[in-house]
């Protein structure tokens, strides 16, 4: 994330994956999903050890955590509200949102709907969010040269 900031200070970013995986067998916080594929058949194991092999390894987002490393890394400009008073200010307008709102927000549900009224846009994922994240209006920018 400070790399991305460093390069491009004024980026937009979205970014998306899953905030919880259901049935996780291997105890602890944000622990990951080990499953592995084979003859068509999806096994879930129960450490990451069992998986011999070709497996997937999913790890949940911990999405407010992102927030606050992408706060951190575009650092935070100073708004000076009285004379030797100053106010540390957000430089990134951040939203987290579930799949279903950003659909609702972004998307077109009203094209993907099926005729029994099932809309995968909405209906499905339901163990995902979006990460949004744009450079506030208020950052002094650098002056240009002419």
């Amino acid at each position: 994330m400070d790399t991305l900031h460093q390069a491009l200070p004024s980026m937009s970013l979205i970014a998306s994956d899953f905030s919880y995986l259901p049935d996780v067998s291997i105890p602890g916080d944000r622990a990951p999903l080990v499953s592995s594929k084979k003859d068509g058949k999806t096994s879930d194991h129960r450490n990451y050890f069992d998986a011999q092999g070709d497996a997937d390894i999913f790890f949940p987002t911990d999405f407010r955590l992102l927030e606050q490393i992408d706060h951190n890394c575009a650092g935070f400009s100073k708004e000076q509200k009285n004379p030797g008073a100053f106010k540390p200010v957000k430089k990134r307008r951040t939203i987290i949102l579930d799949t279903a709102a950003f659909m609702e927000e972004f998307g077109m549900p009203l094209k993907t709907r099926t005729k029994d009224g099932y809309n995968p846009l909405l209906d499905d994922f339901k163990n995902t969010k979006f990460y949004l994240s744009v450079p506030t209006h208020n950052v002094p920018t650098h002056s240009r040269r002419n």
